[in-house]
């Protein structure tokens, strides 16, 4: 009894016409009509009542065949993972991603598993703190987290140490070789989980607004409160998991961009009265004024640090 034969008998079980099922299997009717003989006369019961009108199993053959089908299901996947193994391909991997960052696998991961035939690919999701102990217990495969982010570096400003103590290989020491800053930017972004942090909060802000708002909702002030709440609610979310300080982050409308907008306008149209007007009004006040298709966010907050300097004093009793 061959894998060949017991595929036909698969094939002639779904048709019930040996006619379709031989051109399904790629052989002569008599060579079908032969495979099925065999089987049956090596298992010594009949799996067809054949007439001139129909083909149907029997009472064995539907047991026969519910069998066979499950152990040429095994039988294919011990197949696949065995051809995988000797071309160095894992039968499963396990990727863990953070709060956020499922978002990342969309665009790759169609070309991932065509590239890596895989049989099973298990993505889960979980908290920052607990993914990374989830991958030093040896859970995942492979994590994808906010340094992911740092993509969005050019290569020359990064630096990663790896350090291999014996133990495990480990990041060591993680700053960027960004030497110069530029105006207004803080010396945290020499490090990497500060940029990492700003790039996380930045990847949300730009898919947010492309996904639910750009073109879509109208620039009214009660729409801008509701945008403005969605972020808020995320920065809040940093701060539960340690990548912000508890309190120091928020989300307003940018006053002062907003004014320098309005005056410019006013000034492109010679409107002197209405950039007096402009000027006089509060903050609050202009946050309400009409910025045509424009929206001026600021989005804050103070990124947690790691803990990197450890200065412990050893007194010896």
């Amino acid at each position: 009894m061959t894998i060949e034969n017991l595929r036909c008998f698969l094939i002639l079980a779904q048709e019930l016409n040996f006619t379709r099922a031989a051109a399904k299997a790629h052989v002569t009717q008599t060579a079908m009509s032969r495979k099925i003989l065999s089987i049956e006369e090596e298992l010594s019961i009949k799996l067809f009542e054949r007439t001139h009108h129909r083909v149907s199993l029997t009472n064995a053959g539907q047991e026969f065949y519910y069998q066979i089908s499950t152990m040429l299901k095994s039988y294919d996947t011990a197949v696949t993972q065995a051809q995988n193994m000797d071309k160095g391909v894992r039968d499963s991997v396990q990727i863990g991603v953070g709060v956020y960052e499922h978002a990342l696998l969309r665009p790759v991961i169609q070309d991932f598993i065509h590239q890596h035939p895989i049989s099973k690919l298990n993505c889960v999701q979980f908290k920052y703190h607990e993914l990374i102990e989830s991958f030093d217990h040896g859970n995942m495969d492979l994590i994808i987290t906010s340094d992911q982010f740092l993509q969005t570096i050019d290569q020359e400003d990064l630096e990663l140490i790896l350090v291999d103590d014996g133990r495990r290989v480990k990041l060591g020491r993680a700053v960027t070789s960004k030497a110069t800053l530029k105006e207004g930017e803080t010396a945290l972004l020499k490090k990497i989980k500060m940029v990492a942090a700003v790039d996380l909060i930045r990847y949300y802000a730009i898919t947010t607004v492309e996904d639910e708002y750009l073109g879509r909702c109208a620039n009214s002030y009660d729409n801008k409160c509701i945008l403005l709440t969605a972020f808020r609610d995320f920065l809040d979310s940093l701060e539960a998991q340690n990548v912000l300080t508890k309190d120091s982050s928020g989300a307003e409308l940018d006053a002062e961009a907003i004014r320098a907008y309005l005056l410019e306008e006013a000034a492109k149209a010679g409107n002197m009265a209405e950039a007096a007007r402009i000027r006089s009004l509060s903050d609050d006040a202009l946050r309400r004024e009409n910025t045509g298709s424009h929206v001026f966010l600021s989005l804050y907050g103070r990124v947690m640090d790691a803990m990197e300097d450890f200065h412990i004093t050893l007194e010896a009793q």
